[in-house]
């Protein structure tokens, strides 16, 4: 009865950070929407912010190593994915709170609209944030002569 339950508040949940991530889709401009044939991942939270001409991204991955992390770089998107694994090869576990997301995650973050140098950055992983750093380039305006 209590598997039945845990199970059913499991999958509630899944469907709960799964519509939230849709929402999240929508309005952060990404493009991925989950399918419920697929394993589903939970989303790191992160923040962004520019300082001194540089843009900067942490995204919160306490109790993640290192070496299970993933970056795939693009002009549009920046995806970080990976998986949380706390507890292993443990055969009688007995939860009395269950709230930080283990398993498989990732995050795609839009960077459609920035201009960025893709070429040059520094990446860094201390004490379960990840940072990483980007120039951001000048513009350049090209004038266009009309004849």
């Amino acid at each position: 009865m209590k598997d039945d339950i845990f199970d059913d508040l499991k999958d509630l949940q899944k469907e709960m950070i799964d519509l939230l991530g849709q929402v999240n889709s929508l309005t952060a401009g990404t493009s991925f929407i989950p399918n419920k044939n697929v394993e589903s991942y939970w989303q790191p939270n992160y923040d962004s912010y520019e300082i001194d001409k540089k843009f900067n991204i942490i995204v919160e991955l306490a109790g993640v190593n290192k070496k299970d992390i993933n970056i795939a770089l693009t002009s549009d998107y920046i995806k970080i994915s990976g998986k949380r694994q706390l507890i292993s090869n443990v055969n009688e576990l007995c939860y009395y709170n269950l709230e930080i997301e283990t398993g498989k995650f990732q995050r795609t973050i839009n960077i459609r609209d920035l201009s960025l140098d893709l070429d040059h950055y520094e990446v860094s992983f201390n004490n379960g944030l990840l940072k990483l750093e980007f120039n951001i380039k000048e513009l350049e305006e090209k004038i266009i002569t009309i004849k």
